[in-house]
């Protein structure tokens, strides 16, 4: 008997050291992490500041190096805002170098070359979304809009197909006026005058225009005159009326009044005429 009351004893003694370890709160334990020590940043600074040097030019494992190492301090609770922007700065001051004061201002400027740094600042602004307020990336961005416009005027090819229909065709000169506004419209541009303007393979484009224009106007109007006889070759010689000279009259005197006086054309007509005259008889 004596035992079961030890044993009864012994049990709600245990039962109430439980629910004291139930009932009482654990202390709060901090997770977060002091700052780190003003050397530590030195450190960290002095790091990147030594490894951008050194690397003279863009390097995305650079990059991405600092990046990943002040991402886990992030995390860890520490703020490194100065350091990511300092590694963001450090890496678009580069890019910038190397396209205002290299490719963009060199006469043998390399497309594939500035696309390549254009695709660095797509690589630093999806590591710090701040960059994209960086006023050399703005500046950068607007350079290469007009740099990519420039060439593609400059490399524009030319030539229009007349499309004769049987009484009228393209204008060639609304085609030729066309590109010349985009081609005035660069030499024009503010950032094109100040920083592209020397670039050989633009500037030489752009120049020979209007002597590309002028051989593709003798072209077209070439391609024009056969276009028309052979649209009205179609006519057999004993269908031939004076309604289809008609029509065929007033396409060739705009043709002249456009061009010049064509005389393959010219005779063509006058063959045509005879054939109507003959059918009427």
């Amino acid at each position: 008997m004596k035992a079961i009351k030890l044993l009864i004893t012994f049990v709600v003694l245990l039962a109430l050291v439980y629910l004291a370890f139930r009932i009482v709160p654990k202390p709060t334990v901090s997770h977060d992490l002091s700052a780190p020590s003003d050397e530590t940043l030195k450190e960290v600074r002095t790091q990147i500041e030594q490894d951008w040097e050194q690397a003279n030019d863009w390097d995305e494992v650079v990059f991405e190096k600092h990046c990943d190492k002040l991402n886990q301090m992030n995390k860890n609770g520490y703020s490194v805002g100065t350091l990511v922007d300092m590694n963001t700065r450090l890496a678009v001051e580069t890019v910038y170098k190397k396209l205002m004061d290299g490719e963009w201002k060199s006469e043998s400027c390399r497309e594939k070359v500035v696309d390549k740094y254009i695709s660095a600042l797509g690589v630093i602004s999806k590591a710090d979304a701040n960059a994209k307020d960086n006023n050399n990336v703005k500046k950068l961005y607007q350079v290469n809009d007009v740099y990519k416009k420039a060439l593609s005027v400059s490399r524009i090819e030319i030539g229009l197909s007349p499309k004769f229909n049987g009484s009228s065709w393209n204008s060639f000169s609304e085609y030729s006026k066309n590109i010349k506004d985009r081609k005035n419209s660069i030499n024009s541009n503010t950032i094109y005058k100040e920083r592209l303007s020397n670039i050989r393979e633009i500037k030489n484009g752009l120049a020979n225009i209007d002597s590309r224009l002028s051989e593709a106007r003798i072209a077209f109007y070439k391609s024009l005159a056969n276009a028309i006889i052979s649209h009205y070759s179609r006519i057999s010689s004993s269908e031939r009326n004076n309604s289809q000279l008609k029509t065929l009259r007033i396409v060739r005197d705009r043709y002249n009044n456009e061009y010049s006086t064509s005389n393959k054309l010219n005779n063509f007509v006058s063959a045509f005429y005879s054939d109507v005259r003959n059918n009427e008889n």
